[in-house]
């Protein structure tokens, strides 16, 4: 009888045919024919742009011959959040909203485009040192995390499959 369980979960085990096509390392994923054009250097964010340019190709798998071009720009506001009574602000608040679009490269037909927006909070501190290190980090992470819903909203985009909104 354990010989007929453990070949039945072998036989099981082999035959499973499940593979994610939102997986990360996949090499035939949606994301195959996609190439990206870097933004270029901005100005006010030069660290957040470089965090950004790297994780948007990490996470695009471009053949020799890609065809679609994602093209990407984001926003970055900063206001202050939580004031006190004496008119001081005890927390800054960062909102970033990034536009996508993904065009044809033969056609140059728009095939999706897309806004996506994000915000967080710091605590502000005496020191500027450190609340200029707190808002640049912040600006890193929520991009990261954009890059993340970017991947998967265009993974349904160019499979077809409809958002719910």
């Amino acid at each position: 009888m354990r010989i007929v369980k453990l070949l039945f979960v072998l036989l099981f085990c082999s035959g499973c045919g499940f593979k994610p096509f939102y997986h990360a390392k996949t090499r035939h994923g949606m994301l195959f024919d996609v190439a990206y054009q870097k933004i270029e250097d901005n100005a006010k964010n030069p660290r957040a742009t470089f965090f950004l340019n790297n994780e948007i190709e990490k996470i695009l798998d471009t053949k020799d011959k890609p065809k679609y071009l994602l093209k990407v720009k984001y926003d970055v506001d900063i206001d202050d959040y939580l004031i006190q009574d004496n008119s001081f602000a005890s927390r800054k608040k960062i909102q970033v909203i990034m536009h996508y679009e993904v065009t044809d490269i033969q056609g140059g037909n728009v095939i999706a485009t897309g806004q996506l927006m994000d915000f967080d909070s710091f605590a502000i501190t005496e020191s500027p040192y450190a609340d200029y290190v707190s808002e640049d980090d912040l600006k890193t992470r929520i991009l990261i995390s954009l890059t993340q819903e970017l991947r998967l909203q265009l993974i349904w985009k160019l499979a077809g499959i409809p958002l719910v909104k």
